[in-house]
């Protein structure tokens, strides 16, 4: 019965987590938490990306289409990471189709220089 009691608990805390809109600062995985900006590309799904790491690496990551809109005098500048998890069309073509993942995005980004 205590077993399953646990369970529950663990199903609950795991979906309200999954359903917060709380942006993620740093995530254990490697996700970039800085970067410099290099190119800002707005695509069918959402906005992507180009970041320069700490290691002159390379790196294209999702973001909301707002950043795209928002972020132009980013360019060439060092910025700060704020993730969230986002619903994102899970489809063969741009259309909806009803189907979504769960994907971590970038929902904001500020320069450090």
């Amino acid at each position: 019965m205590n077993n399953k009691i646990n369970t529950f608990l663990l199903t609950i805390i795991t979906l309200l987590w999954g359903c917060s809109s709380t942006p993620i600062l740093s995530q254990e995985n490697n996700n970039l938490t800085t970067g410099i900006v290099k190119e800002l590309v707005n695509g069918d799904l959402m906005c992507y990306v180009t970041l320069i790491d700490d290691n002159g690496n390379e790196n294209i990551i999702g973001a909301s289409f707002e950043i795209c809109e928002e972020s132009q005098e980013l360019l060439d500048k060092k910025v700060y990471l704020t993730y969230e998890l986002a619903n994102i069309n899970d489809c063969q073509s741009s259309e909806p189709c009803g189907k979504t993942r769960q994907e971590l995005i970038i929902v904001q980004m500020e320069s450090i220089e």
